[in-house]
């Protein structure tokens, strides 16, 4: 960009002649703490549906720092449809969190108990409940259910399993 710098978050270029070679730098600044320097080594979700159809589900992060600073809050994805949604650290004690839809997930900022700093890790505990699986004669249906939400985050190995009400099987 010859004409100067420009603080826009897009900008375009009209009307280039073919073949250009032109060096460009960025510069991106972004507020403190929007990135999160961590490595999701494992997630394990277990879904539970009751024979009323009621959909329970526990998530469980092993998080690690990646960060020069300390970690004292993470930002947890999940289903949009996710209610009653609380938080645990690895010692069972709920944490304080807040949630936030955003356009395919629910955003859960969970304040952490014990700050973590660069190569420590902890296990967060996610409990919430979906939206009831409907009975339809003698089978269950849970329409619109994805496995993993759109994550903000890397999960290096995920694992869920389902707990349907005993006797029913999943098709």
């Amino acid at each position: 960009k010859d004409d100067g710098s420009t603080n826009k978050a897009n900008y375009v270029k009209t009307n280039l002649p073919a073949y250009v070679y032109s060096i460009a730098s960025a510069i991106v600044r972004m507020p403190n703490k929007t990135l999160q320097l961590i490595t999701i080594d494992s997630l394990n979700r277990q879904i539970d549906i009751d024979p009323n159809g009621i959909v329970t589900a526990v998530d469980s992060y092993r998080i690690n720092s990646n960060s020069t600073s300390p970690l004292n809050a993470f930002v947890l994805s999940l289903p949009l449809e996710a209610t009653d949604v609380v938080v645990k650290d690895q010692s069972g004690e709920a944490l304080l969190s807040h949630e936030k839809p955003s356009a395919n997930v629910l955003l859960v900022n969970a304040t952490l108990s014990e700050a973590i700093n660069e190569g420590q890790s902890t296990t967060l505990t996610v409990y919430y409940n979906l939206p009831k699986a409907t009975i339809q004669g003698s089978k269950y249906s849970f329409s619109g259910f994805q496995l993993f939400p759109h994550f903000q985050y890397l999960v290096k190995q995920a694992t869920i399993t389902f707990k349907p009400p005993e006797g029913a099987t999943i098709t």
